[in-house]
């Protein structure tokens, strides 16, 4: 509970940060055409909020407990009563599982910025650690587990677009400038024929990239089918 507490409490700060310098909104520049969203992840609420304040309708993905109740006040003091949570521990073992809970025409998945491997108790660490070898990641270091259990989302948000046949929209953070493709994911074994790209610099922040770097870069991957 402590580390949901402290994940919770540095992905505000740094939705906070998101919101002020424009990154969001230039997040949103890129899916104005779709309504209904499925999130992978909330965070502490400000990403769902800037995507009902823009006129989509949204589904929630979330396990950590104090990012659902703060996103739900957050929503609820602005007028967003009726969002709809699931509370869900997404991974490629259980994300098709999961779409049984889902009862909404979604027109689009995103998963912005995962994470949350510093969320998990020391016994979700070792079982997630167990389950990532069984998916033959190779984790050497807490880097390499928090890279693969990053990527085991993002892996997860493919196989559900794919089951749902929709776009899936990833944002992810990047040292590196010139990466302008996933290069772990395969698109096209996921039902994906082409994707637009694009990105933005930005400041290093508190959850995540561990202030290697004064900056990193903002990808968007707009996968279509």
């Amino acid at each position: 509970m402590e580390n949901n507490e402290k994940y919770f409490k540095a992905w505000d700060s740094d939705s906070k940060v998101l919101a002020s310098n424009g990154t969001y909104d230039w997040m949103l520049n890129h899916i104005r055409n779709y309504n209904t969203i499925l999130e992978i992840g909330c965070g502490s609420g400000i990403s769902t909020l800037k995507l009902l304040q823009d006129g989509h309708n949204v589904v929630v993905i979330e396990f950590n407990d104090f990012c659902i109740n703060a996103a739900k006040d957050l929503l609820a003091r602005n007028g967003y009563e009726d969002v709809v949570f699931i509370k869900w521990q997404i991974s490629e073992l259980n994300c098709r599982k999961l779409i049984e809970r889902i009862n909404s025409n979604i027109d689009l998945v995103i998963c912005w910025n995962p994470g949350g491997a510093a969320a998990l108790s020391s016994t979700e660490m070792q079982n997630k650690f167990s389950e990532l070898l069984s998916l033959e990641y190779e984790i050497n270091s807490i880097e390499s587990f928090e890279s693969a259990y990053a990527e085991d989302i993002i892996r997860s948000a493919f196989i559900i677009g794919d089951i749902l046949n929709k776009d899936l929209h990833i944002i992810d953070r990047f040292y590196n400038e010139d990466i302008e493709n996933m290069e772990y994911i395969k698109e096209h074994e996921y039902g994906y024929s082409d994707w637009l790209f694009d990105q933005i610099t930005g400041p290093t922040n508190e959850n995540t990239m561990r202030g290697l770097s004064n900056q990193i870069y903002y990808k968007s991957f707009l996968f279509t089918r």
